[in-house]
């Protein structure tokens, strides 16, 4: 039993803080069991070797087959309601925001997937150390006491760390819009400056004090996990004012600051997932395919969950979000456009000298997402392509290039696009045929394309052969169009079956059957949970921070925090 400042609290030992019989959460996250965590969708067991996608004996020659098909891709898309022959319209169903809003949930599901290192050696396990997804283990990590540098340190005596840390920002910008608006800098993920280390270079915020450093991965992320941090904070003092604890809690100050944590976690946790449910997947799944799930509790139509994550969702389903990237983003009024690359690389990991990040970096929300009727940028449609600039080497280097002798290896193969296709194809998708064998007639009906293969066939056919800048071979052609890499299929079809603005049958299926899943497996700590100190409901919980108005959208989560934190009207903007 762990000791916590000499507070003897079976509450807090490193397990689900709850009782027998109680579906509690915890202040501290559960141990992943280091065991494989992937297998392939439908199957508990390996499907046979037809079902999986097949690639060339030779690595060169299906990597170079795909360098052929990613210049088809790269051919600009004339998607049905685009006003001009543009690669890459609004898609004015998804805001930009939603992009990054789904990468931070996407981390909250897989921990430690397969990397470049394990596809070139096989025998290295694939291991998810997400034990129990989407109960924002991405932003809390293991608890204040196991990862207390993410945790504020208390100001009262004998309090635990209970908040989560937030970085402040660098002004620069001389002129302020409205100088009658307050500055609030503490907009940013915590980063610091580490001194006295045996670091060769130490230049600027190098570190991030988050648990799980890929939410750095990119501005925009690093923005959206800066919400969620400002939301816990906001619960905290919320749960201070209107303590729901009994008196013999509320008279230890230190069971008392666990229990709070606790607590606010708790609901953090099911106002995120609320989002998830009734924000996030109605906006990614097409909307026919959605009206399968669109009930209380959401159930898996087509795979066969037993706690571990199909890898045709992670190597392929969910890589369509690579696809919703913008060109460029206006951060808020007071900015230019800055490009996808600038905002890629503002990271502690990429750019230390540009952190702690400065104002032009701050989201003014209602330019990522609808609120009160702003127009947000919109997200990238969903097709065939990337945007160019992700095809950069600069960007995304091509790691998987084979040594040869003969130099017939095309050099200029790289970014993120190619990255994704090499990946599925070394690491034993289902092929599209054996998935749409597994889905169900009602799933079928919405779909020609997987309904009938031979349609299926002719269509990609077709449109291979429609190509100006690339010659298939006939044979090049047949293999591609009867054997599609997953993830080109997936974003095929997003273009074919919903013109962009969603993703298209399958891709639907494999994404809303994995988060479905997920959800059910840690519905036991939110939904069902029952918190053991102050003896209520998740739900009870929820409804004492915020009575009938609990925040069900991202801009109902941004104006809440606008509201809890005084930052309707400040500089720079919030929204």
């Amino acid at each position: 039993m762990a000791q916590h400042g000499g507070l003897d609290c079976p509450f807090f030992s490193g397990q689900d803080r709850k009782r027998p019989g109680s579906g509690g959460m915890t202040g501290v996250t559960m141990q992943a069991a280091t065991t494989e965590g992937f297998r392939n969708f439908g199957s508990v067991t390996p499907p046979s070797a037809d079902e999986i996608h097949s690639r060339a004996e030779e690595p060169l020659a299906a990597q170079m087959l795909i360098g052929k098909l990613i210049r088809r891709m790269n051919e600009p898309h004339r998607y049905d309601d685009a006003k001009a022959h543009d690669e890459s319209p609004d898609n004015p169903r998804i805001p930009a925001g939603y992009t990054y809003f789904a990468q931070l949930a996407g981390h909250d599901i897989v921990y430690g997937a397969m990397t470049a290192i394990n596809l070139a050696n096989g025998n290295l396990p694939r291991v998810n150390l997400r034990a129990r997804p989407l109960v924002l283990d991405t932003v809390y990590g293991r608890g204040p006491t196991d990862d207390p540098i993410s945790y504020e340190i208390p100001a009262a005596p004998g309090e635990c760390r209970e908040k989560l840390r937030l970085g402040h920002i660098r002004i620069t910008q001389t002129h302020r819009p409205n100088p009658a608006c307050p500055v609030h800098t503490a907009r940013d993920i915590p980063r610091a400056r580490i001194e006295g280390l045996s670091d060769a270079v130490n230049e600027g915020a190098a570190d991030t004090l988050l648990t799980d450093p890929r939410n750095d991965d990119n501005v925009n992320l690093s923005q959206v996990t800066t919400l969620f941090l400002m939301f816990h904070n906001a619960v905290i003092d919320i749960l201070r004012d209107r303590n729901p604890f009994p008196a013999e809690v509320s008279a230890a100050t230190e069971l008392l600051s666990f229990s709070r944590f606790g607590l606010a976690r708790q609901i953090t946790a099911a106002v995120f997932r609320g989002i998830v449910v009734h924000d996030l997947l109605p906006r990614l799944i097409r909307p026919q395919v959605w009206a399968l799930y669109n009930q209380d509790r959401p159930r898996p139509l087509a795979d066969t969950p037993d706690g571990r994550l199909p890898i045709e969702f992670c190597d392929a389903a969910y890589r369509l979000g690579h696809a919703m990237v913008r060109m460029s983003y206006r951060m808020s009024r007071q900015t230019d456009l800055e490009g996808v690359a600038d905002v890629i690389a503002t990271s502690s990991a990429r750019r230390p000298r540009e952190t702690p990040i400065r104002d032009i970096w701050v989201a003014e929300w209602s330019r990522f997402f609808s609120i009160d009727g702003s127009r947000p940028q919109l997200s990238r449609r969903i097709g065939p392509s990337f945007n160019p600039i992700m095809q950069k080497d600069t960007l995304f280097r091509n790691v998987y290039v084979p040594g040869t002798q003969d130099g017939s290896w095309d050099t200029n193969l790289s970014g993120l696009l190619y990255r994704d296709l090499v990946r599925g194809s070394l690491s034993g998708l289902r092929t599209v045929n054996s998935l749409a064998e597994l889905l169900p007639a009602a799933v079928l009906d919405q779909s020609p394309l997987l309904a009938d293969r031979e349609h299926r066939t002719a269509t990609l056919r077709a449109w291979l052969d429609a190509g100006t800048t690339v010659a298939f071979t006939a044979d090049e052609r047949d293999a591609i169009a009867q054997d599609p890499p997953l993830l080109f299929y997936l974003l095929f079809e997003a273009a074919h079956e919903t013109d962009g603005k969603s993703f298209g049958t399958l891709g639907s299926i494999i994404v809303a059957d994995a988060f479905a899943g997920s959800l059910e497996q840690s519905r036991d700590l939110i939904e069902d949970g029952i918190d053991p100190v102050a003896g209520i409901t998740t739900d009870q919980a929820v409804r004492h921070v915020f009575g009938s108005t609990v925040p069900g959208t991202m801009s109902g989560l941004i104006t809440f925090i606008a509201k809890a934190l005084k930052l309707e009207s400040v500089e720079p903007p919030f929204i």
